[in-house]
């Protein structure tokens, strides 16, 4: 018993305490070393430790006066590419140019125009043949000549297929150059002046000399000049209208205008239509779009840019080399034309469109008739290819629009037999109707409340037999405006009260009356009898002061109009229109269109002082 806990006794300091196990060593691993090779081992690492100090010393003490110099040098580089490069290298390395970028926004084009490729042909042969063994020309070898490549055959037609190709991918090469020609050409009747023959009585007075006659057809001496137009803004063009005619080579024609330049006596177009015309009008955004209102209440439009080629075959002859032309479109017939009475007038609306094309353009006319009724028309522009080469031809749509009859302020100053004949349009969309009885009434194009509904002529003697036969609106300021009446009283108003402010009175009906361009207080009017009677308003307000006579035993003067052009140094010009179909220019006076020190401020005091604010100077 007790040997076996001697043992157990034992058996546990024996693992409590493993090192006293004689067979554990705890002495690390021993190895037997030659004391000469330590010995050497040992003097080589002091040598290479001395050399080493030696070279960091030597190094530091160099530092000083050694500066060292960097080079850099690309083994490789390839510069990254992306995937519209890498299929540019790919696919167009060869004989092609970047013409187009279309990007993926909607709506969104750029163009990328480049020069033509200059390419030359050169070729080598070895072994040479006729002992030329290389040239620059097309080749003439044997092997050779029948095998042309498909850009050697077409070398002769690039340019003519360059310049087809443009003008049918160039939507905006037709605008660009219609603007074009217009800047070039306002900027030629600008810098030249106009080659005039003058007739041999060339003064009618200290007023207006140098009296210039336009050329005019012979058989147009029988019907008087019935009206005489121009857009106010830029008076590029003046449209003259005669009515009834009766030419039997015109194949039933009423009506020819003849549209003139500002400085040349010569006819620029020659325009007919069937019916009566009783208004035109000149766009402001397209000159050389041509409307006219007719009798029977139709809309005539012309575009003066189409070819005379078009209109060869009308059944017209030529007249004195001036090739007659129809509209481009008319809307007789057409079902939703509302209009059952003349127009009155036409007028542009101020509502601009814009389409998604280059190609088509737009703008909005309002046109009215004697009824009163209104209707908003939208013209469409679209220039297209013609069949023949170099030729644009223009094509127009009259869009009818919406339309609204017109309603009395107060229902009882319309009369069954009554009938809108005069409008005048201000700058801020309000306008005045003229009807026969007298009484002018006040609207907005915007259906904004008009305060006052309606203008007064204050003769109360006289209340149905007033007919309003003229209105004119102050070009200085746009509150004035004048009414002539067929017993020859002229009113002045302005558009915030509904009394005049002045009355004049003349023997005869009034035909016309303007403002001048020139002078704020200076108006001319046209009497039935062919008279010219010219206010100052500055000089007097009691009678006119200036009288301009051109008539005779059978001719006197119908129509009148005072073109001006702002911003040019044009000579200021009286247009007439006479009774045997003549049109007469004269040249104006400075007294008649420079004005005074401070006239338009004066002026303005002057109205004030009338018992009426002028609203410009409030």
């Amino acid at each position: 018993m007790e040997n076996e806990k001697a043992l157990i006794l034992e058996d546990s300091k024996k693992k409590s305490n493993p090192i006293s196990d004689p067979s554990i060593s705890t002495l690390p691993s021993q190895k037997v070393l030659d004391i000469t090779e330590s010995h050497h081992s040992a003097k080589q690492r002091k040598l290479k430790q001395e050399f080493a100090d030696r070279q960091s010393k030597r190094t530091k003490d160099l530092s000083h006066l050694i500066q060292l110099d960097f080079a850099i040098y690309d083994i490789f580089e390839l510069t990254p590419m992306n995937e519209y490069e890498l299929y540019v290298r790919n696919y167009g390395s060869h004989h092609s140019t970047h013409s187009i970028t279309q990007t993926n926004e909607d709506q969104s084009e750029v163009d990328i125009q480049t020069d033509d490729w200059y390419v030359n042909d050169r070729w080598t042969q070895n072994p040479p043949h006729q002992l030329i063994d290389y040239g620059i020309e097309p080749p003439s070898l044997p092997w050779m000549t029948k095998g042309k490549t498909e850009r050697q055959k077409s070398s002769k037609t690039t340019t003519i297929t360059q310049i087809e190709e443009t003008a049918s991918h160039g939507p905006r090469l037709g605008p660009f150059l219609e603007r074009s020609s217009r800047l070039i050409e306002s900027l030629l009747d600008e810098s030249t002046s106009p080659d005039y023959v003058y007739d041999e009585v060339n003064s009618h007075g200290e007023l207006f000399t140098n009296s210039r006659s336009f050329k005019t057809f012979s058989f147009l001496a029988e019907y008087p000049v019935y009206k005489i137009d121009y857009y106010d803004d830029n008076a590029k063009y003046i449209l003259i209208t005669w009515n009834c005619i009766k030419e039997r080579s015109l194949l039933g024609v009423k009506s020819i205008l003849i549209v003139y330049k500002l400085n040349d006596l010569q006819p620029f177009r020659v325009l007919i239509c069937y019916p009566k015309i009783t208004c035109t009008y000149i766009s402001p955004d397209q000159p050389n779009i041509i409307m006219a209102g007719t009798k029977d209440g139709s809309i005539q439009l012309w575009d003066l840019r189409e070819s005379e080629t078009l209109h060869m075959k009308n059944g017209l002859e030529p007249i004195e080399e001036y090739q007659m032309r129809w509209p481009s479109y008319i809307n007789d017939g057409d079902l939703s034309n509302p209009h059952t009475s003349a127009i009155v007038t036409l007028h542009h609306s101020n509502n601009h469109l814009k389409t998604k094309t280059h190609e088509r353009n737009s703008f909005q006319i309002l046109s009215i008739d004697q009824s009163g009724y209104h209707q908003t028309w939208i013209v469409l522009l679209q220039s297209k290819e013609s069949s023949e080469p170099k030729l644009l031809q223009s094509h127009i749509n009259l869009i009818a629009g919406d339309g609204w009859m017109i309603e009395p302020p107060n229902k009882s100053d319309f009369i069954k037999d009554n009938f809108i004949y005069e409008s005048l349009f201000f700058k801020t969309g309000k306008y005045i109707l003229a009807s026969d009885n007298g009484i002018m009434y006040h609207y907005s194009k915007f259906k904004d409340h008009c305060s006052p509904k309606k203008f007064l002529n204050g003769y109360t003697d006289l209340p149905n037999s007033l007919s309003v036969t003229c209105l004119s609106c102050s070009f200085f300021n746009d509150s004035l405006f004048l009414v002539g009446y067929d017993n020859g009283l002229i009113d002045l108003f302005t558009n915030t009260t509904d009394l005049q402010l002045m009355n004049w009175n003349l023997d005869g009906r009034i035909v016309q009356i303007q403002w001048s361009p020139h002078r704020p207080s200076v108006f001319y009017v046209l009497v039935e009898n062919g008279l010219i009677y010219i206010y100052d308003l500055m000089d007097t307000f009691i009678d006119y002061c200036h009288l301009f006579d051109v008539t005779n035993e059978n001719n006197w003067c119908t129509s009148f109009v005072l073109p001006y052009r702002e911003g040019t140094s044009t000579q200021a010009a009286l247009v007439l229109g006479m009774k045997n179909g003549q049109v007469l220019s004269f040249d104006i006076d400075q007294s008649l269109t420079e004005q005074l020190i401070d006239e338009e401020t004066e002026f303005s005091q002057t109205i004030s002082s009338l018992g009426i604010s002028d609203p410009q100077t409030d």
